[in-house]
């Protein structure tokens, strides 16, 4: 893996309740010369405290850790997200639960590693969150699959990148392309080739199928009256297409 992974310093905070596994996690970030570590933490009230002590880009996080003041596991998580939503979390965990990994992925700008899986995807999954994407180990790929489509198809829409995200969520609340490149600063084609990366994600073909999968995943209730005027009616008496 090449060492020099970003051009600027992005800062982390590693927290695990395992002194041996800090020291492994110290020893793996040294390959990235364009990582620097922010803070080490034991416990949520630890991860907290060194997040606040500077502005801060990913933290690289064990999932059960007791004994910190605001918990650990899912409630930690909601913790931390409502606290810094633009923080990238990649938690390391033991989990095997399929619902709870489930639930989990539900988080935006959160990759997961399961510790079954070989140590190198540790290393893998932050190279994927320097560059913006979401990483999800082997193990727990498998474990979502194991779920049925339900999760899986929820979890796909956290694998789009912040904004490829934020494309297809003005889209879907009635704004054509050109307002999208005009509200947030890009160019007509930049909001299209993000868009069509988005839909290419998420496994959709067209407009009919984005809509009524947000509807499905609760990404919005019924399609505003906008929204929907993009979609061409099928003709009431034609036949089969």
């Amino acid at each position: 893996m090449p060492a020099n992974l970003s051009l600027s310093k992005s800062h982390i905070v590693i927290a695990d309740d395992h002194p041996v596994m800090l020291l492994g996690l110290r020893g793996l970030l040294a390959q990235f010369e364009g990582i620097e570590i922010a803070g080490i933490a034991r416990n949520s009230t630890e991860i907290l405290a060194a997040l606040s002590r500077q502005p801060c880009d990913i933290l690289l996080t064990d999932y059960a850790m007791p004994g910190g003041m605001h918990g650990d596991g899912l409630h930690m998580i909601e913790f931390v997200r409502r606290r810094y939503p633009a923080l990238s979390i990649l938690v390391v965990t033991m989990l095997e639960n399929p619902t709870q990994i489930g639930r989990l992925v539900r988080f935006e700008r959160l990759s997961v590693v399961s510790k079954l899986d070989d140590a190198s995807h540790i290393a893998i999954g932050l190279s994927q969150v320097l560059d913006g994407a979401r990483y999800l180990s082997p193990t727990i790929r498998q474990l979502l699959d194991s779920t049925g489509p339900d999760v899986n198809v929820r979890s796909r829409f956290s694998a789009l990148s912040p904004r490829e995200t934020d494309v297809i969520r003005l889209y879907l609340s009635g704004m054509s392309v050109s307002e999208i490149g005009v509200s947030l600063g890009r160019s007509v084609k930049t909001i299209s080739t993000q868009k069509v990366s988005a839909m290419r994600k998420l496994g959709l073909r067209g407009d009919l199928d984005l809509f009524s999968y947000a509807v499905s995943v609760g990404l919005l209730g019924q399609p505003r009256k906008r929204a929907a005027d993009k979609l061409v009616p099928w003709p009431k008496n034609s036949g089969p297409r």
